[in-house]
């Protein structure tokens, strides 16, 4: 799907389903069987450790740029899982957590917040590079700060939120998750979380580096057409304001996830 589909269409199932998937956790673990939640924890983490490890040890190879989103989506999917499971093992999270705590689910949707934020970005930034190179390959991105600065710019701080840099919205994710999973007893995960965070670091950043690499057709100018640049800054302001005003996004958090639990 991610290599094969439509470069916006493949973006917005990344979110999107990931979305859904929540909202089932949510009404199944912490709704209809709360009861029993505590026993289904540590599949879950043993699950969210897969996630991460598999996702970004596979991502590390690819040369297609498609293919590596596909494979960093599985690796943040076990990120949100870390959440999931400290939640679950907790025993509700935000039916006992006090204000602006970052305990399970709250921690979990902020994380999924600033992920659609920040992957939305990149997406469309893909989308005008693509169209214009017509290739998916990483090495033909080459040269992409000379052809398009702000373009290269915008990919690259989309990169840097995706990887958790601080001050990004998804650093602050990441810390409300990992410290969710500390303060559940799942400081392994937490730990194997930080791990793999840096490992993603290193394709993220293979990225980043061919971009501002020079190239022998540099002459050649990407641009685009106003709709996807609208739909480009949207995303970036997005993804923005995650890292400048956690506190409002996740208060908003805690009230869906408690409209979510009824």
């Amino acid at each position: 799907v991610y290599e094969g589909g439509p470069t916006p269409v493949v973006g917005f199932l990344s979110v999107a389903s990931k979305a859904a998937a929540f909202a089932v956790v949510i009404r199944v673990f912490f709704t209809g069987f709360f009861d029993v939640a505590l026993d289904w924890g540590i599949l879950i983490a043993g699950i969210a450790a897969a996630s991460m490890v598999i996702g970004n040890l596979v991502a590390i190879s690819q040369s297609n740029i498609r293919r590596l989103f596909g494979y960093s989506t599985i690796s943040h999917a076990g990120y949100i899982l870390v959440g999931v499971a400290a939640g679950v093992k907790s025993g509700g999270g935000i039916f006992k957590a006090p204000e602006f705590a970052a305990i399970g689910p709250d921690s979990v949707l902020f994380y999924l917040v600033a992920y659609a934020a920040a992957n939305l970005t990149a997406f469309f930034a893909i989308t005008i590079i693509s169209s214009k190179i017509k290739s998916d390959e990483i090495s033909d991105y080459a040269g992409l700060s000379a052809k398009n600065p702000v373009l290269a710019i915008i990919l690259a701080l989309s990169l840097l939120a995706l990887i958790g840099v601080p001050p990004t919205g998804i650093f602050i994710a990441k810390l409300y998750v990992f410290t969710a999973a500390v303060d559940s007893g799942l400081i392994w995960l937490a730990i194997l979380g930080v791990i793999n965070s840096a490992v993603s670091a290193y394709y993220y950043v293979k990225i980043i580096r061919v971009m501002f690499t020079r190239s022998d057709n540099a002459e050649e100018k990407i641009s685009a057409s106003p709709a996807p640049w609208l739909a480009l800054w949207i995303a970036g302001a997005a993804m923005v304001f995650m890292g400048i005003a956690p506190g409002f996004v996740m208060e908003a958090a805690q009230s869906a996830v408690k409209a979510l639990a009824v």
